[in-house]
């Protein structure tokens, strides 16, 4: 029936990252209380705000895709402290160029995300991937120009 492939595929996704981002975040909130962090550790959602941890742990799929949702909603920040309300964002990084747009004060998202031909059923901030970043490879396979997605790995970023 209609959305059974991505609700599969979300449940799917889930079951995979569960463990790994279990032990990932287990141990990253241990080196901060470690380091004396006391404050609640929040992750950055896809769609664009933070989920406590235990969220997350419960949900990976949730953190899908948050890093360019983050430059999304950080364009949105500056863009209400300029008075502006129509805002395209930008995050060129090392293996990818990534676009977002605020409409009327307001990001747009999307209730389905898709990574890597994968839908799934989960909503998050509308960021399209347009084309290669400033540190991405470009090779010759086959007699065809690929580029990425290998990046070149500079430091402190190609886009700096």
């Amino acid at each position: 029936s209609v959305g059974e492939y991505a609700r599969a595929s979300t449940t799917v996704a889930n079951a995979l990252l569960g463990p790994v981002v279990g032990r990932y975040l287990a141990d990253l909130t241990t080196r901060l209380r470690a380091a004396g962090l006391e404050a609640p550790v929040h992750i950055m959602t896809g769609l664009g705000g933070v989920a406590a941890v235990e969220h997350v742990v419960a949900e990976p799929v949730a953190a899908l895709l948050s890093g360019p949702a983050a430059c999304v909603m950080a364009a949105h920040v500056v863009g209400r402290r300029a008075g502006r309300d129509q805002l395209l964002s930008i995050d060129v990084g090392g293996t990818s160029f990534d676009v977002g747009l605020v409409v009327d004060d307001a990001a747009l998202t999307r209730g389905e995300v898709t990574i890597a031909g994968v839908d799934i059923r989960r909503p998050g901030v509308d960021v399209a991937t347009i084309g290669a970043g400033g540190g991405s490879i470009a090779r010759v396979r086959d007699g065809v120009l690929t580029v990425g997605p290998d990046s070149a790995g500079a430091m402190p970023g190609p886009a700096c």
